[in-house]
């Protein structure tokens, strides 16, 4: 992620990608939006880069003249807002994320299209700042499940994301936004150019910067107060459990995230959801039935339906690999009672 945010960031400027002089390598660390400790990552992985063109490329010695002023005069200081006891911890209700993907509801432009759809995931699919501008429209979904492949996740990981949102809009919102670029991109949201009117440029991802950009604006607009992109991912989980819809973000084990779908009323979340008990159940919540299927791109999908009419899409993959906190017996139990639904079921069918 820090090689495609420096080439977003050469894009922008019109600098050589091999370019990375100490002047330059400064403006990009120095990026506003960036919090402190990605800023961090960023300087070793571009230190890395150029220890690596030292001894590989012709011009050897530059390089080595450069890293050294990296390492002598890029210092960061952590600010009051990198602190992790200041961050914001906030979920939007229904009226606030409304407003806020509204903002630019009626505007026909390019640029507004696709903040438009990029809110929209945001709430709707759980998906970070990183994922959004990395997605491809062929990871994309809207036919069948509604769901998005995130191909790069937190810490590489590729998951499924199923879209939450009960109304539609944000899929009209992605074949608006398809039907603007004319379907001559492979990128969902690529590099736009500059000026009053942006449009859409070459076939590159825009960088995760110019998606804190665009959130600020839109915050500014629906005065909802601040917020950062983080918050949306809570606001996501908040709304997925509201309208009965699976919130899968690559946090909570899968079977927390099957007891949560089953409460009704949920509250705002403080930070992502957590397992609900057993006596917290809702009736309405019994699964009655389990079919399989596969997505578009041929993993196995487990579905559940429950009593009370809602289908739980479940994907082998986070079963498979769950989070390094989650309980080998939460998903083993997991693992197990889907598949002893599933052979129920498939008796039940065959009777």
């Amino acid at each position: 992620h820090t090689y495609d945010s420096w080439c977003a960031f050469a894009d922008r400027f019109q600098i050589d990608y091999l370019d990375l002089s100490f002047a330059h390598i400064s403006a990009f660390l120095q990026d506003p939006d960036v919090a402190h400790d990605t800023r961090l990552s960023w300087k070793a992985h571009m230190l890395r880069l150029l220890d690596w063109l030292e001894e590989s490329n012709e011009r050897g010695s530059w390089y080595a003249q450069q890293r050294r002023q990296v390492l002598k005069f890029i210092r960061f200081q952590r600010s009051e807002e990198d602190s992790g006891g200041k961050r914001s911890k906030r979920a939007l209700s229904k009226s606030e994320a409304d407003a806020l993907m509204d903002v630019w509801a009626d505007d026909t432009r390019p640029v507004a299209v696709r903040n438009t759809a990029m809110l929209r995931l945001m709430v709707y699919a759980g998906l970070r700042r990183a994922e959004l501008v990395m997605l491809r429209w062929e990871d994309i979904d809207l036919e069948n499940h509604q769901t998005v492949r995130v191909r790069h996740g937190k810490g590489d990981k590729e998951r499924v994301a199923s879209i939450a949102d009960v109304t539609n809009m944000t899929k009209r919102a992605l074949e608006a936004l398809r039907a603007a670029q004319g379907g001559a991109y492979e990128c969902v949201f690529p590099s736009m150019t500059t000026g009053r009117d942006p449009e859409f440029a070459t076939d590159k991802p825009m960088s995760a910067s110019g998606v804190v950009r665009m959130l600020k604006i839109a915050v500014e607009r629906s005065g909802v107060g601040h917020i950062s992109a983080h918050d949306l991912r809570r606001t996501h989980i908040t709304l997925a459990l509201d309208n009965g819809a699976p919130c899968f973000c690559g946090h909570c084990s899968t079977l927390s995230r099957l007891r949560e779908t089953a409460i009704s009323g949920s509250a705002t979340l403080e930070g992502d959801a957590r397992p609900a008990s057993r006596a917290q159940m809702a009736p309405e919540a019994t699964v009655i039935a389990v079919t399989r299927s596969t997505t578009r791109w041929g993993d196995p999908m487990w579905t559940l339906h429950t009593a009370g009419g809602d289908r739980i899409n479940v994907f082998d993959n986070m079963l498979e690999f769950p989070d390094a906190h989650d309980a080998a017996a939460d998903v083993t139990a997991t693992i197990s009672v889907m598949r002893w639904a599933y052979d129920q079921a498939q008796i039940s069918s065959s009777r």
